[in-house]
């Protein structure tokens, strides 16, 4: 630092045997203390600080000899905090212009000669905090907010270390519970490491997802996945921790954190609450690698902004399995809807018969279409059908073997663009006619519900004729391709391990079968070795 002074609210006399000379060039060279015989250790070398009053201003000048660099000015900010100081008036800034700039919670103001200096010899600065309401804001290195730790330089480096030691220290109590022969079975440690230790640590990765690249913060995200994954096996403790990482199915934990802030992102911006900007800094890099790879995701997807809708001219009816009917009165037009989506195929297709109408219609819905986007379909376009028949008189019920259809039918929060409009096209037919949407028991033998479900199976196995998807992709769908994904980015890194030769000959890559197996498997050993104990299978 060139030279700081203080310009306290008493009189000075260079005279006078109670002065304090202050290093450096400065307007003011000389300061009266109330006590000559106190004074401040020195915190900066050739700077000696005065202890001041409660009211007392504290203000300093600096010759700063430009802040043009970068982080120059961050530097100044922070000595500001660090002396507690006022106010603080810079000499040779070499800004144009003048204004009014804020950042770190200070006030800028600025004066300098014109932008047509172009050598940026002039400029002076004054510096002065923030206050809301009298009340200075104090300048901290590090803030938590929602949950997340903020440093001043962004590097989350205290916020990654703090998750990484605390789901350490879960699964060291959780390890009390654990042994070699006995305890937790090994589903039940693996079902806790994935909804309950995952989600803590990747709380918030959208933010500081970047930073899981650095080597330094890998090893921290290691040590959590490498603890579990021999809380599971009970291996010894030599054993890779990538071998064992393929061999329960388990990704490296960067990459998780990779596919966590892309589903993150994407029901951010599905729900258009996505603040960060285009530019290729930082966190909101995720934006650009998220739309090189799932473009076709966001064109047309599903998943919208929560939204609460009280209007409901209609009726929901879930019945009992032996009496699952709704009493009607004549006339009453009865439907009954289906969705189908085969595993061979891949396609997924909706039927509708209305026998009243003669109405036997099948709909092929393409490879992007999942099973409750088909059934609420089916819904959508019986109740269209329904709009646009010349008889429009009595009742209408329309019966489905989706409870999953109606409960989001009849819930007040609505966040699928599909079931919003299924609702709209309901209560359009509502206005004038009593609507009912039943439930009906699926392969019980009722006729109308047997036929729908042959057109729908049919429509599964026609091919969609036009551009994919033929509905908005649902947030399922979009989740399982980003898994898909970050699986071969895994499978990726696996294959270009150096290390792990003897475990890459017997295991290829993550198999989820064979991890199911696995656990089986260890339990069943565990259970030999102690024959009293229960030796049921475990379920993942």
């Amino acid at each position: 630092m060139n030279m700081i002074s203080q310009i306290m609210p008493v009189e000075c006399d260079p005279d006078s045997p109670r002065r304090h000379k202050l290093i450096g060039t400065c307007d003011v060279k000389y300061i009266i203390d109330e006590d000559p015989k106190e004074e401040k250790k020195k915190s900066t070398p050739g700077i000696k600080l005065i202890r001041r009053k409660e009211d007392c201003l504290k203000i300093a000048t600096w010759n700063i000899r430009s802040v043009i660099k970068p982080g120059k000015l961050d530097n100044v900010i922070l000595e500001m905090g660090r002396l507690h100081l006022d106010i603080l008036g810079l000499s040779e800034v070499r800004w144009k212009d003048n204004g009014k700039y804020e950042k770190q919670g200070s006030v800028l103001y600025y004066s300098g000669k014109p932008s047509t200096d172009k050598d940026h010899y002039h400029g002076v600065v004054s510096i002065t905090p923030i206050k809301i309401q009298d009340i200075e804001l104090e300048m901290v290195d590090e803030i938590k907010y929602l949950g997340v730790t903020l440093d001043r330089t962004l590097r989350y480096r205290t916020h990654i270390k703090e998750q990484s030691a605390k789901a350490i220290r879960t699964l060291y109590q959780c390890k009390r519970a654990v042994g070699k022969n006995w305890g937790l079975k090994p589903g039940m440690i693996y079902w806790i490491y994935k909804a309950v230790i995952l989600p803590r640590v990747l709380y918030g990765a959208v933010v500081w997802w970047h930073r899981a690249h650095i080597k330094e913060y890998q090893r921290d995200l290691t040590k959590v996945q490498r603890l579990a994954c021999l809380m599971m096996t009970g291996a010894m403790r030599t054993t890779p921790t990538h071998a064992m990482e393929v061999m329960l199915g388990l990704k490296p934990l960067w990459i998780e954190v990779e596919k966590r802030a892309t589903e993150q992102w994407y029901r951010m911006k599905a729900c258009k609450e996505w603040r960060g900007s285009c530019v290729d800094k930082r966190h909101a890099l995720i934006q650009r690698e998220a739309l090189s790879r799932f473009e076709m995701l966001m064109a047309n997807n599903d998943l919208i902004k929560r939204q609460e809708i009280f209007d409901k001219k209609y009726r929901v009816h879930i019945g009992e399995r032996d009496n699952w009917k709704v009493e009607v009165r004549h006339p009453t037009t009865i439907c009954f809807t289906d969705g189908s989506r085969r595993s061979s195929t891949k396609l997924a297709g909706a039927g509708i018969v209305i026998p009243k109408l003669g109405e036997t219609v099948s709909i092929s819905l393409g490879r992007y279409a999942s099973v409750f986007q088909a059934e609420v379909c089916a819904i959508a376009h019986c109740a269209r059908i329904i709009k646009e028949s010349v008889k429009q008189e009595g009742a209408v019920v329309i019966y489905t073997d989706s409870q999953a259809a109606l409960k989001a039918l009849k819930k007040i929060s609505v966040t699928s663009a599909l079931v919003r409009e299924c609702r709209e096209e309901l209560n359009s037919i509502g206005e004038q006619r009593r609507v009912t949407v039943a439930w009906v028991p699926g392969h019980q033998g009722v006729t109308g519900n047997e036929r729908a479900d042959e057109l729908a199976r049919i429509g599964a196995e026609t091919e969609y004729m036009g551009p994919e998807p033929a509905l908005p992709m649902s947030a399922d769908v979009t989740k399982g391709v980003i898994e898909k994904v970050k699986e071969l980015e895994a499978q990726r890194e696996w294959e270009e391990e150096t290390s792990c030769r003897q475990s890459k000959m017997m295991v290829k890559g993550i198999d989820h079968k064979r991890t199911r197996y696995l656990l089986k498997l260890v339990h069943r050993l565990i259970a030999q070795a102690q024959p009293n104990c229960d030796t049921e299978g475990v379920s993942i």
